[in-house]
């Protein structure tokens, strides 16, 4: 069976059919690009606070002098702090060297491979987003830490614990841009459809109308008389086809009104 479908309606059609692939692209395409992006952007701010709150660290154990009593009680004060969302975990050179004391031990496998690695890792962890960083051990951590063999100063570089930080992936719902794309995006998109929709209004005004006068016209040819004439207008405005076409159909009747008061009744 053959549709047939008039020129109107497949404008309409194409409208319709741009407005969903444009909506598909979003759906399958952007959103999911922008979830990545916004992911990315939470690691890298992750990481930022992770380095800053390893300069705390250093700037606690410089300030100490040496006095390993002090820092272990500002890195105790740290841990017991609801308020810092931070979990210190030891690595076992510190476990050897000072017991278990108040801090985390290694308990997972992201946490050990990022002792095995010395790199940090971002992860996705019941509902949260966890960054672990590695506190690498530093010229002044060499004043108090020392290599397995309890003598030697533990090499620069090593891992001597880490930070652990976790953050609802609920804050991902509080970004703005994220609320721009997502949220605000269906209030831009009710912009795009207006912008279709005078698309729509300027496409049916210069051109589907003009082709529907012509179209009434061309059926009216047979039934135009001998001595009648027909009339075919656009709208006055345009310089294209139709306009030439209304020139046309004037000029033929004016020339069939003078051939027909030539030759007389």
């Amino acid at each position: 069976m053959k549709l047939n479908w008039s020129l109107e309606g497949k404008v309409i059609l194409l409208l319709t059919v741009l407005v969903s692939l444009t909506l598909l692209i979003v759906k399958f395409y952007f959103i999911p690009q922008v979830d990545g992006f916004l992911e990315l952007t939470m690691e890298h701010d992750m990481k930022r606070n992770m380095q800053s709150f390893e300069k705390v660290i250093h700037t606690v154990v410089t300030a100490a002098d040496q006095d390993e009593q002090v820092v272990r009680r500002a890195l105790t004060s740290i841990s017991r702090n609801q308020e810092i969302p931070v979990v210190l975990v030891r690595s076992q050179a510190i476990q050897r060297q000072y017991g278990e004391g108040n801090a985390e031990v290694p308990q997972n496998t992201e946490w050990q491979q990022v002792f095995s690695s010395g790199n940090p890792d971002f992860h996705k962890k019941d509902g949260d987003y966890v960054y672990v960083y590695p506190l690498k051990a530093k010229p002044v951590c060499q004043n108090c830490h020392r290599a397995e063999n309890r003598i030697d100063p533990i090499p620069l570089g090593s891992v001597l614990g880490l930070a652990v930080a976790s953050t609802p992936q609920q804050t991902l719902w509080d970004n703005k841009l994220f609320f721009f794309v997502k949220d605000l995006f269906f209030y831009n998109l009710l912009w795009i459809a207006l912008l279709l929709f005078l698309v729509y209004l300027f496409i049916r005004s210069w051109f589907i109308l003009p082709l529907k006068r012509l179209h009434k016209t061309t059926e009216e040819l047979d039934e135009v008389e001998e001595e009648e004439s027909f009339e075919f207008e656009t709208d006055g405005r345009q310089l294209d086809e139709f306009s030439s076409l209304e020139r046309r159909i004037r000029s033929w009747n004016q020339n069939g009104k003078n051939t027909r008061s030539r030759e007389g009744p």
